[in-house]
């Protein structure tokens, strides 16, 4: 009789475990399903971030480490539809640094209107394909005109080439070709 007491004790205790095992087993699972935070650092980078123009001013400082191509567009500016290949080209031909040449940093700034960024914004950054980075800044005012370069008219296309040290700056108010692009930013890549 004790036997069978001990042979269903241990039974019991067996079959607890099990259930205990199996059920941690599926939480472990599940929760490995579901995601901890909807504020995960692993979200997607927007297509088309909105900034502020302090933003942008920290963008137009030198940075040691890269050359900074900073062009200023409109999806309603053909210029500026027109050299954005020659823009996004450079960007993917010099993006990661090599043979001793500073990476560069390709910033396309759209100006359109605020009302503009869902319908027309990010619909022509997909579709062409845009690999740099895009941001919206909107309509400047003449005071970030200025701020922006002191020769600018407001007109687009204009880029700012922004090199590795301070007074490192040009800035061009046309459209540009890429051969033309590279010559003018070939002077910063160098250290």
């Amino acid at each position: 009789m004790q036997s069978i007491s001990v042979f269903l004790s241990r039974t019991c205790f067996l079959s607890g475990f099990c259930f205990l095992f199996i059920g941690w087993c599926c939480a472990v699972t599940l929760g490995a399903q579901t995601p901890k935070s909807t504020k995960s650092k692993n979200l997607p980078k927007p297509l088309v971030e909105i900034i502020t123009f302090d933003r942008l001013q920290t963008l137009m400082q030198p940075n040691p480490d890269t050359v900074r191509i900073i062009n200023f567009w409109a999806t309603t500016c053909r210029p500026c539809i027109e050299e954005m290949p020659s823009f996004d080209r450079f960007h993917r031909e010099y993006s990661i640094p090599k043979d001793g040449v500073k990476p560069v940093q390709v910033l396309f700034v759209s100006l359109d209107f605020k009302r503009d960024v869902e319908t027309k914004v990010i619909p022509f950054v997909k579709k062409r394909g845009v690999q740099a980075t895009v941001v919206f800044l909107g309509p400047p005012k003449s005071a970030e005109i200025d701020g922006v370069d002191a020769s600018w008219s407001g007109s687009i296309p204009a880029t700012l080439i922004v090199g590795t040290k301070a007074g490192q700056r040009s800035f061009y108010e046309k459209k540009m070709e890429y051969d033309e692009l590279k010559d003018f930013v070939k002077t910063y890549l160098f250290p």
